[in-house]
């Protein structure tokens, strides 16, 4: 085996990873679906848009603000998931740290700032960034002057897996929509167990695949 290397930066996704935001997709998906001129049942919202509409054009920028109006609500609602607050404390205290999201920035600001962690984190990459979650990775580990091999990223799904895969990051996931058959270099039922397990790379390489 590898000697591997150290862990410098960990990123972060919110929603579904260390923070419940209640947003109501059926809403969004039934609200945006006309102006789309589609039906998005059972269709990943952002894949949809990103099929549809180019970067940084009116139409997209249209469409975020419908989902924006949604976002804001649910974002005062928004509650950190059971550790969230520990784990953040602990982590940028030892290590870059960043947050990708396919939130918007102005609710991504409004639930950090609510519960007192936006200074937790040295970039933030919403949507308005980009809308593939590879790039928003690759965007970070830039910011944070960190190469792939050297980076933690944490999610709650299998896209989420499959983007850090291709930027070449660890991956540990976390929560229950998180399979064992996917195989993330960390599987956790919740936050606490993550925060173990991220104690154990303080000052120590993780093994190279």
């Amino acid at each position: 085996m590898k000697k591997g290397r150290r862990v410098l930066a960990v990123i972060f996704d919110l929603d579904g990873t260390i923070f419940h935001l209640p947003v109501d997709w059926s809403g969004v998906r039934k609200e945006l679906a006309p102006a789309m001129g589609r039906s998005l049942d059972g269709v990943s919202v952002f894949h949809a848009i990103s099929e549809a509409t180019e970067p940084g054009s009116k139409t997209r920028a249209r469409l975020f603000k419908i989902i924006d109006g949604w976002e804001s609500p649910a974002a005062d609602s928004s509650e950190p998931i059971e550790g969230a607050t520990a784990l953040l404390e602990f982590v940028s205290a030892r290590f870059r740290t960043g947050l990708v999201t396919m939130q918007g920035l102005a609710a991504c600001r409004k639930v950090l700032t609510k519960a007192g962690q936006l200074a937790r984190f040295q970039v933030i990459l919403t949507r308005e960034d980009s809308i593939s979650r590879a790039e928003q990775l690759e965007r970070a580990l830039e910011a944070l002057g960190a190469s792939a091999e050297s980076s933690l990223f944490v999610g709650d799904k299998k896209d989420d897996l499959d983007s850090g895969r291709l930027v070449g990051v660890k991956v540990a996931l976390v929560g229950p929509r998180a399979r064992e058959r996917w195989r993330p270099d960390f599987l956790c039922r919740g936050l606490p167990e993550l925060q173990r397990h991220v104690a154990g790379l303080v000052g120590r390489p993780v093994p190279d695949r």
